[in-house]
């Protein structure tokens, strides 16, 4: 399969991770939180962030931006007569998700930390992930 199919895709579930993570309907393994109260699932929330997401993001974006910023500079293209002209698009795509999975997840911690020690009436709003339109 041709790496501009597997970047469309790669791209696609970038661009949208970061809205599913806001909207808090990704993929999530409950076993540990579903007999927890909102604000341990917050504390634990904060935690995983802190400990696991922060860091990850940090690394893979700042990795994505090189991987793509090289990409450029070489101004990489498909070796198939058929093949993606520009390859550093697709990389750039790459960096350009992981920055909105960056934003999401500030995004979170922000509204977690506003539910653990806001005022009552900013928690109560901060408690359910963002509204819908």
């Amino acid at each position: 399969m041709p790496i501009a199919w597997r970047g469309c895709r790669g791209a696609l579930f970038l661009f949208w991770l970061g809205y599913a993570y806001i909207r808090n309907s990704h993929v999530r393994i409950d076993v540990f939180t579903s007999s927890k109260t909102p604000r341990q699932q917050a504390k634990l929330e904060v935690f995983g962030i802190i400990v696991f997401a922060i860091p990850y993001c940090v690394v893979a974006t700042y990795f994505s931006f090189l991987f793509a910023h090289v990409s450029f500079l070489q101004n990489e293209r498909s070796d198939a007569p058929n093949g993606l002209e520009y390859r550093w698009i697709l990389k750039g795509c790459l960096f350009l998700g992981l920055v909105l999975v960056d934003l999401a997840v500030a995004s979170v911690l922000m509204r977690k930390l506003v539910m653990l020690f806001g005022s009552p009436d900013l928690a109560a709003r901060a408690s359910s992930p963002a509204a819908s339109h």
